[in-house]
C-alpha cells in the first residue's frame, strides 16, 4: 500500500522529520538557562526538587550518561519524548475522531512553534506533553471501548504526566468534570476502574509525595502559593503578552480556532458529541485557569502548552467539519511552518557565531581569574555558568546566605570554606547584592564589566568579580 493511504505511517514519517529537525537545531543552540538549571538537577538526582518532579532531572541523567552532556547530548531523550507526543496525538485524534482528523492534530503538534520549541527542550514540558497526550489516549479507548485495560493505562500515563510537572493535575480535575456532568458517562464514578487507575497514578506520584513529606512540602507549598504570592507588576503588559504569545506561538488561525471550539463545545456542552466533551474538559480548564491568573502575574507563555496541544485534537476535528475554506486555512499553516522548520538548522547553522554563544563567552570571562567556585544572585546565571565552567561549581545567592532555588538543597557551603570564587552580578540591584555578598568573603577584588550580546540584537552587562576567603554562614 502506498504512503498516501497510510496515514499511521505520514504520521511516522513526519515524527522522525521534526526529531531530526529539533536535533540539528539542538546542537547549534547554547543550553537556555531553565535547561541549564534542569541540567542541575541531574547532577544531583534526587526523589523530586523544590521547582518541578523528578522527571526532567532523571531523562538529562540519562541522556547525558549515553550521549554525554554536549548541547545536544543533554537533549537527546527530551527531544525523543516530544517525537513520541507527535505520535500519541495521532493515536487519541484517530481514536476519537478518526485517522484524517488524527494526522491533522499531530502535524499541529509537531510545527506550531509553541509545541515545536519545548518538544525539542531539555525541560519538564517536554516529558509532560507526551504522557499528558498518552493519558488522553488511554482515557479515549476506556470510554469508547468500555475498556478496563484503558483506565489501568490511563492511570500509568497520568503518573508519569504527573512526574514530569504539576499541570497534570489538571487532567484529573478535568476528568471529574467530564464524567460529573455527562450522564451517560456518570455511571463509571460507581465502577471500580477509573479509581483503581486514580490509584496507580498516585503510587507513581509517591516520589515527589515522600521528597515534600521530607522538605517541609516546599515544592507543593512554592506551587500553590508562591508563584502566586510573586509581584511581577505592570499588569495589564502581562495580560496583553499573553494573549499576543497565544495568537502567535499557536498562529491567529489555528490559535483563534481551537480557543474557539473549546469555548463552543462548552457552551453547547448537552448537544456537544462526547468526544468533544471529553477533550474540551481535558485542555480548556488549564487554558481558562491561566487566562485568569493573567490578569495577575506574569504567565510564561508555555505553561499553556499542554492544554493547547489537547485543543489541537478538537481543533482539528472542527477542522474537517467546518468546510473546504477552514480545512485549506489549516494546511497551508502547517505547509508554511513546515517550510519555515525545514529551514530552520540553516540559519542556526550559518548565524554569527557571536551572536548564538553567549554564555559561554561570559564563562570565557569569569575563567580569566582564579576560582573554586562560582557565585550568582540570579539562579539561571549560576545554572549557565556550572554548565559551561564544569566540572567546577555554581550556586546561586544560597551561598551567602539568600537561597531562593533548589541550590539550597545540594549546596553544601562547609566543603568551599577558605576557598576563592568569582562572582557574577547583573546590573539590577547590583549594589545590593555586592554587599549580601561581601559579608561571606574576606575580600571582594574590583568588578570588570562585561558586555554580552545574544541572539544578535539582546546585549546584557555583567559585572564578574573576584572573592578570597569564602565564610559559611
Amino acid at each position: 500500500m502506498p504512503l498516501k493511504d497510510r496515514p499511521a505511517a505520514q504520521v511516522l514519517f513526519f515524527a522522525g522529520a521534526i526529531t531530526l529537525i529539533r536535533f540539528a537545531v539542538a546542537a547549534g543552540l547554547e543550553p537556555s538557562t531553565l535547561e541549564a538549571y534542569y541540567w542541575e538537577y541531574a547532577q544531583h538526582p534526587s526523589l523530586s526538587y523544590l521547582d518541578h518532579p523528578g522527571m526532567i532531572g532523571w531523562m538529562i541523567w540519562l541522556s547525558t550518561a549515553l550521549f554525554g552532556d554536549g548541547m545536544l547530548g543533554m537533549r537527546v531523550i527530551p527531544i525523543l519524548a516530544g517525537g513520541g507526543a507527535i505520535w500519541m496525538a495521532f493515536l487519541a485524534g484517530r481514536r476519537l475522531y478518526g485517522e484524517t482528523a488524527g494526522r491533522l492534530a499531530a502535524l499541529l503538534v509537531g510545527v506550531l512553534p509553541m509545541t515545536f520549541e519545548f518538544g525539542a527542550r531539555a525541560t519538564p514540558d517536554a516529558p509532560l506533553l507526551l504522557f499528558w497526550m498518552g493519558t488522553i489516549w488511554a482515557l479515549s479507548r476506556a470510554l469508547s471501548e468500555e475498556s478496563h485495560g484503558g483506565w489501568i493505562l490511563a492511570g500509568v500515563f497520568l503518573g508519569l504526566a504527573m512526574l514530569s510537572k504539576y499541570h497534570a493535575f489538571f487532567i484529573p480535575l478535568g476528568m471529574a468534570g467530564f464524567l460529573l456532568f455527562s450522564p451517560e458517562h456518570r455511571r463509571w464514578l460507581r465502577r471500580r476502574e477509573p479509581w483503581c487507575g486514580l490509584l496507580v497514578a498516585v503510587a507513581l506520584f509517591t516520589p515527589v509525595i515522600v521528597w515534600n513529606a521530607t522538605h517541609e512540602w516546599r515544592s507543593l507549598a512554592y506551587q500553590l502559593v508562591g508563584r502566586f504570592a510573586e509581584d511581577h507588576g505592570q499588569t495589564a503588559k502581562h495580560l496583553r503578552e499573553f494573549w499576543r504569545d497565544q495568537l502567535l506561538l499557536a498562529t491567529p488561525v489555528v490559535g483563534i480556532w481551537a480557543w474557539g471550539a473549546g469555548l463552543y463545545a462548552l457552551r453547547r456542552w448537552k448537544s456537544s458529541p462526547w468526544q468533544d466533551r471529553l477533550v474540551t474538559s481535558l485542555g480548556l480548564p488549564m487554558m481558562l485557569f491561566f487566562a485568569v491568573i493573567a490578569f495577575i502575574r506574569y504567565v510564561p507563555n508555555h505553561w499553556t502548552m499542554a492544554g493547547l496541544a489537547t485543543l489541537l485534537v478538537l481543533s482539528a476535528a472542527g477542522a474537517l467539519r467546518g468546510g473546504r475554506w477552514m480545512m485549506r486555512l489549516h494546511v497551508a499553516t502547517v505547509a508554511i511552518l513546515g517550510v519555515a522548520l525545514a529551514v530552520l538548522p540553516v540559519w542556526v547553522a550559518s548565524a554569527p557565531r557571536e551572536f548564538m554563544t553567549g554564555w559561554s563567552r561570559l564563562a570565557d570571562e569569569v575563567r580569566r581569574e582564579p576560582f573554586d567556585f562560582v557565585v550568582s544572585p540570579d539562579y539561571r546565571v549560576a545554572a549557565e555558568l556550572g554548565y559551561f565552567l564544569r566540572p567546577a561549581p555554581a550556586c546561586d545567592f544560597t551561598a551567602v546566605g539568600r537561597p531562593a532555588s533548589a541550590f539550597r538543597d545540594w549546596w553544601r557551603a562547609v566543603d568551599y570554606a577558605g576557598k576563592n570564587a568569582v562572582l557574577v552580578f547583573h546590573p539590577e540591584h547590583f549594589a545590593e547584592d555586592l554587599e549580601v555578598a561581601r559579608r561571606s568573603f574576606e575580600s571582594l577584588g574590583e568588578p570588570r564589566r562585561v558586555s554580552i550580546t545574544r541572539w544578535g540584537s539582546r546585549t546584557v552587562i555583567y559585572f564578574p568579580a573576584p572573592a578570597r576567603g569564602y565564610r559559611p554562614g
